[in-house]
Parts: structure tokens; sequence; C-alpha cells
């Protein structure tokens, strides 16, 4: 190979990995963000999120813990389907059923120092201004549509990242409780 061809494609795979590293990067301390705010109302998120990834599985309403049997769970539930057996008891007082971190793009900026456009650049960001744009701009709002904006903007690659699994982990235990609550409801 050339020496030409080979700075050139020396520079695209590094922009690749670069672009990685800087998602990778930026989930790391958003993910620092919401952990901090949790842990103010004493709240381990990440281990309530994943203990229920562990019930999941252990009931059979999940099939493991990869990128496919979670798309193909949203995939099922974006049916306007609710969960079909709640074998696990979560709280109407689950703080993680209410509880939202608020501006992630200040605590990055002011506790880390990182510009909020390296934010705006991931796709969590795009997800989060699509669903956004979704609740104001709708007048029904549908779970379908909110699984469906998890699928085309979380694909294999961000799932890898703790932060965004632990997002699709909340919407599930939000959604599981939101399921259970309705078929508890009488007709």
């Amino acid at each position: 190979m050339n020496m030409k061809k080979y700075w050139i494609l020396s520079v695209i795979l590094g922009l690749g990995v670069s672009c990685k590293s800087e998602h990778e990067e930026v989930y790391d301390f958003v993910e620092i963000c919401q952990n901090n705010y949790y842990e103010g109302y004493g709240i381990n998120a990440a281990d309530t999120l994943l203990a229920f990834e562990e019930d999941l599985i252990t009931y059979h309403l999940l099939e493991d813990a990869s990128y496919t049997s979670y798309y193909n769970l949203l995939q099922e539930l974006s049916s306007e389907v609710y969960f079909d057996s709640y074998p696990i008891r979560i709280s109407p007082k689950a703080p993680l059923l209410t509880l939202n971190p608020q501006d992630l793009q200040s605590c990055l900026s002011e506790s880390f120092g990182i510009d909020s456009l390296r934010l705006t650049q991931t796709p969590y960001y795009a997800l989060q201004s699509d669903l956004n744009l979704y609740y104001t701009s709708s007048e029904n709002i549908h779970i379908s549509g909110v699984f469906d904006r998890y699928m085309k903007h979380l694909d294999a690659l961000e799932f890898e990242h703790p932060f965004i699994r632990l997002e699709i982990l909340k919407l599930l235990y939000r959604w599981y409780f939101e399921s259970e609550r309705q078929k508890a409801q009488p007709l």
C-alpha cells in the first residue's frame, strides 16, 4: 500500500475510533452526573436497574442481557403490549418511577468542563430531542412512539455503554410498573 493510501486509511479509521471514544467519554460523564443525582436521593439506580434486569431474565421476560434481546422486547412492547406476567414487584413509591435527572448539560459543563456541544452530538441526545418533539407535538402519546424512538436512535454500538443500557432498563422498569398497574385496574 502506498504511503498516501495508508495515511488516508489511518485518518478515516482514526476518525471512527475518535467519534466512538468521544461518545463513550461523554456517556461516562453523563452517567456520573446521573448517578450523583440519584445518590442525592439515597438511591443506587444502577444496582436497582441491574437487579430488575436479572429478574426480567430469570422470569423469561427478557431472553438475556444482549442488545438483540432488548431490541426484541422493545419491538414486542411497541405494539402497545403490556408485559404478560408480573412476577416482579415494584413499589408504587419506588423513586425511579418519578425522579428524572434535570439539566445534565449543566452538570457536564460545571463538573467536568465538557462543552455541551459534545453531548448534542450523541445518539442519546438525538433520542432525547426526538422524544421531546414527540411529547410536545402529539395530542396522543403512545408507548409505541417512545419504544420506536429508542430503537431508531440507540443501536448495538450505543447499547454497549452502561449508561445507555441503564437508560433502556429505566424505560422498561417504568413500563413494567405501568403494565402491572393497568392490568390490576378493573375493567
